[in-house]
């Protein structure tokens, strides 16, 4: 088993996908940081803001107070999307390639090659939330310093929280994109359908769940993935309110937690049953 973590370790590694993956979130949060930074302290002329705004109030989402949801909350979908790609990438691409077929002849049994690809990209997922969470603490110290403001830093057992949530998040939408890799055997079609899915058809979803209304679809939103990732970050307080927008809380903290739990399990559920069941028969 060891080996088998080591092996795809290596093959993370040197996938030029996962470097371009994780620099591209670092990128957009470090965007999203200065771009919110910079429309508080110099709003454009004709921006408008929600009675009672507070600048300096406003400021404290970019202060070292706020890093992790805010974190969580600037790369918001798009992480989840770069997250999906990686899980699509490093499953779906050995069909394409053909290694999967050699590896399976030649390498370990299936359920250890399915393992260790699992806990390998774990790892990855768990140095993606560090990285992402290491580079908010730092551009928000630097901020506060460059205010010349004060701001506390969330204690120990938050900030601990806050990267277990990330893990948690991030590890559900890659092994939304392991599911979609195995169930279709390719990664071309599995990171479209994904990224349709994540970036349009949710969103669809929750605008028309919510605007239909009635007893019948009560609840049903509540349901979905990013409804509940949402949730999840919004246990480390509420969005800055200056636009009038922030996190909304829709679901509670724990459930949001458990949800998001249980859509991880099924994926990976439904990915081992179709890798263990499909394609070569190896008697393995």
């Amino acid at each position: 088993m060891i080996r088998a973590v080591r092996v795809e370790l290596f093959k993370l590694r040197r996938r030029p996908s996962t470097w371009v993956l994780g620099g591209i979130l670092i990128a957009l949060l470090l965007l999203g940081y200065i771009l919110i930074w910079h429309f508080i302290s110099s709003p454009p002329r004709g921006a408008r803001f929600e009675r009672g705004f507070n600048k300096a109030l406003a400021l404290q989402s970019v202060y070292p107070g706020s890093f992790i949801r805010t974190g969580f909350s600037t790369v918001g979908s798009l992480g989840g999307a770069l997250c999906m790609l990686l899980g699509v990438l490093a499953t779906g691409s050995e069909y394409g390639w053909g290694t999967l077929k050699t590896l399976l002849i030649q390498g370990p049994g299936r359920l250890q090659v399915f393992t260790g690809k699992l806990i390998a990209l774990a790892i990855v997922v768990l140095v993606f939330v560090l990285l992402m969470l290491g580079v908010s603490a730092g551009i928000s110290a630097v901020l506060v310093q460059a205010d010349g403001a004060t701001s506390a830093w969330p204690d120990t057992a938050t900030i601990l929280k806050g990267i277990g949530a990330g893990w948690l998040i991030f590890g559900m939408w890659t092994s939304f994109g392991v599911f979609l890799a195995f169930l279709l055997r390719q990664a071309t079609l599995a990171i479209g359908i994904g990224l349709v899915y994540l970036l349009i058809v949710e969103a669809i979803l929750t605008a028309l769940l919510t605007g239909i209304g009635g007893d019948v679809f009560t609840g049903i939103d509540k349901l979905l993935p990013s409804v509940n990732t949402t949730s999840v970050i919004a246990i480390f307080g509420s969005g800055p309110r200056f636009l009038g927008g922030g996190v909304l809380t829709t679901v509670d903290g724990e459930r949001a937690v458990l949800t998001v739990a249980i859509y991880m399990a099924i994926f990976l559920a439904i990915a081992g049953t179709a890798f263990m069941r499909r394609d070569i028969n190896l008697g393995r």
